[in-house]
């Protein structure tokens, strides 16, 4: 398989990037990406994530940070680390 993360569209490669970073909900779509239920992502992905679905999960498995994905546990303890990381930093 080649990765073609060019095929991600812009807008969900922010809001992947702006999960990893801060620890921003997703929305359900990616929600459903990181959780590892890729069945209930295909019924909320667009045309265009539907296409570049492969490209996506590729993206969070090999790119991100591996307790900020992969089960609905790691996911809530991600924003929490993160929503903490954001307290801690405005003092």
């Amino acid at each position: 398989m080649t990765i073609n993360y060019a095929k991600i569209p812009l807008l969900t490669m922010e809001k992947l990037q702006e999960w990893v970073e801060h620890g921003r909900p997703p929305g359900e779509f990616l929600r459903a990406v990181i959780e590892n239920k890729l069945i209930e992502a295909f019924k909320h992905a667009d045309e265009a994530n539907t296409e570049a679905m492969q490209n996506i999960v590729a993206w969070v498995h090999n790119e991100t940070p591996y307790l900020s994905h992969g089960s609905p546990e790691n996911v809530d303890g991600w924003e929490l680390k993160k929503r903490l990381e954001r307290l801690k930093a405005q003092g």
